[in-house]
């Protein structure tokens, strides 16, 4: 039987396991037809174990050479079916055939006119191996990383903690990798709960059970059940429709509404962080002495003398009605406190 060397291309997927090995023996030793070897420019791009068992158990094999211009596809498509290959293998197959020398006889495709040749890309590969391409720049991270420990690399290789895994302890400081990566290992769960993950919520909205919502009641809500069309209708336009809150404690938020109006707004303009009377004068001057110039740029063109006249005609619109709302105040205040004692 002629010698044939290995593909560069099927040197990434993993060799088979003892009891694949196996298997595949048994398989060439039963009568029937066997699949043909797969040859690229001369070498076995798929069959490799294959041609292996043959051989070792001296049987004539069948080969077939084909030419195709995508042969990383083919090889995809005839190791899927035959292959029990989880996200770690898959990352790894991808990690492999994305290092392969672009422009060599294996990607056997043109080149571009910018010099450049149309090979794959780690996201192509990831999309045709069905493995996320963010999971694989997480295992090329730990590959490289000269900084982690080397540790982490072998345990991600040997599949004692998976690549996420790997990837979270790798970004610890060095001197805590060690004791992280004996932690996750312990745990076999594949992540690492030093780091707080966000929960899994279902983006479905979840149904209201029964009795969940308790809208209040027609006699709650004052509504006139018994009354006309246009006592309903103001009662709506008052309460609302669909009401969350019982007609007496609408009432009191109403209330509650119209004090901080009050309170605020006078708790505001008292506050000692407030600019005195003089300060808010010496704007208004500032401001009404102010000569847009657009030669100078769009700051400068802002009409703020404008804006000062403005909000100076409304203050001397507003301030005498605050002022006799604000004695109002005082007097109600007054006789309250008379009225307490």
């Amino acid at each position: 039987m002629k010698e044939y060397e290995q593909h560069e291309i099927g040197k990434c997927w993993p060799p088979l396991s003892d009891t694949a090995r196996q298997l595949l023996r048994e398989r060439m030793l039963a009568p029937g037809s066997k699949s043909p070897i797969i040859l690229k420019d001369d070498k076995i791009l798929d069959g490799w174990h294959q041609y292996l068992v043959c051989k070792e158990l001296r049987i004539e094999c069948e080969f077939e050479d084909v030419n195709t211009d995508d042969p990383i596809s083919l090889a995809i498509q005839r190791n899927e079916g035959r292959r029990h290959l989880d996200t770690t293998d898959r990352a790894k197959i991808v990690d492999k055939l994305a290092q392969l020398q672009a422009g060599s006889n294996q990607f056997a495709k043109k080149v571009l006119p910018t010099g450049r040749t149309s090979s794959k890309g780690i996201p192509e590969l990831a999309k045709e191996l069905k493995v996320g391409a963010t999971t694989v720049g997480k295992l090329r991270i730990i590959n490289r990383n000269k900084d982690a420990d080397p540790e982490i690399s072998t345990a991600v290789d040997t599949k004692e903690i998976t690549i996420d895994a790997g990837y979270e302890v790798q970004r610890l400081p060095k001197d805590q990798q060690a004791e992280a990566l004996t932690r996750v290992k312990k745990q076999k769960s594949g992540f690492y709960a030093g780091r707080r993950t966000r929960k899994k919520t279902s983006s479905k909205p979840q149904p209201i059970r029964p009795g969940e919502i308790k809208f209040p009641t027609a006699e709650e809500t004052g509504l006139p059940v018994n009354g006309s069309m246009f006592e309903r209708d103001a009662h709506h336009r008052k309460y609302g429709r669909t009401p969350l809150h019982p007609k007496a404690i609408a009432d009191i938020l109403k209330h509650s509404e119209v004090l901080s109006g009050y309170v605020t707004a006078i708790q505001v303009a008292s506050s000692d962080n407030q600019p005195s009377t003089q300060q808010l004068f010496e704007a208004v001057d500032a401001m009404l002495a102010w000569v847009p110039d657009k030669a100078k740029g769009e700051q400068w063109a802002t009409n703020y003398a404008a804006k000062a006249a403005k909000q100076l005609a409304r203050l001397e619109e507003r301030l005498p009605i605050l002022i006799n709302r604000l004695l109002e105040l005082q007097e109600i205040l007054a006789a309250r406190h008379d009225a307490q004692r």
